[in-house]
């Protein structure tokens, strides 16, 4: 019988793991808390556009005290998500619908959006797959239909 202890899981070292992770894929503007993208986004379905865009925001909430403009909430609207992907807000609408209902993002009380904390593992690991840099989880993420 194994210890109930294994349950337990370092903060501190989990979330060092997404930051090394998550610079494969973009860096913090310590200006503006803007990702600053280092590989082409064109290689990744919409869906995983956008969750990489709420995945950079979490990151960059997480980071605010370093910010100099702090990033005041880890959520963003469907507009916001429309602008950063000059993507037209129907089609942004419609993939979080999906995200959602796959439980990949969260509505928030306000009509935002954010990545689910539970799955941000999963969703790092599976657009990196993406650019080919081995991940360590698998999910279903690019099942997600881009309609």
């Amino acid at each position: 019988m194994k210890s109930l202890e294994e349950l337990l899981i370092d903060e501190k070292e989990y979330f060092e793991n997404l930051v090394k992770k998550a610079t494969k894929l973009f860096r913090i503007g310590r200006e503006t808390g803007e990702p600053i993208y280092t590989v082409n986004l064109s290689k990744l379905t919409l869906s995983e556009r956008i969750i990489t865009v709420l995945l950079a925001r979490f990151l960059a909430y997480k980071l605010s005290s370093k910010i100099l403009n702090p990033i005041n909430s880890e959520d963003l609207s469907p507009e916001e998500i429309s602008a950063k992907l000059g993507v037209d807000r129907k089609q942004i609408s419609a993939r979080l619908t999906e995200l959602k209902r796959k439980g990949y993002v969260e509505l928030t009380s306000r009509g935002r959006y954010k990545i689910s904390p539970i799955n941000v593992a999963v969703v790092l690991d599976n657009v990196l797959k993406k650019f080919e840099v081995s991940p360590t989880l698998t999910s279903d993420l690019e099942n997600v239909e881009d309609g």
